[in-house]
């Protein structure tokens, strides 16, 4: 899952994806970019994946008004979506078996 954390509307969106990686990410945040007026600059903290750094992403970043801010490593804690996550993961996740990811994606939603 990738998400976002709008902390003037108090809210939590994301999308599902099968794999993270720059392709995937790139597609949410165009997917996020959506969501928003245009002529508003999106300001969004990230942990340091190494795919958050791909040419390509910075590239629509860059040209679609979206600022980046990246946590120091091992201090995720740090970006206030991780709160979020951590809720999400006890009351959706823990002590569940889920049998496939469709199973696992239909608890988040």
């Amino acid at each position: 899952m990738f998400g976002a954390y709008d902390m003037e509307r108090d809210t939590l969106v994301g999308t599902f994806a099968a794999h993270k990686n720059w392709i995937t990410f790139l597609a949410f945040l165009k997917w996020l970019r959506r969501r928003y007026r245009s002529r508003e600059v999106l300001h969004i903290v990230l942990d340091n994946a190494t795919f958050h750094l791909k040419v390509e992403v910075l590239r629509y970043a860059a040209t679609h008004r979206i600022k980046f801010y990246w946590t120091p490593t091992n201090a995720s804690w740090l970006n206030r979506i991780e709160c979020h996550f951590t809720a999400l993961r006890k009351f959706a996740l823990d002590n569940t078996d889920h049998r496939s990811h469709d199973e696992q994606q239909e608890a988040i939603e």
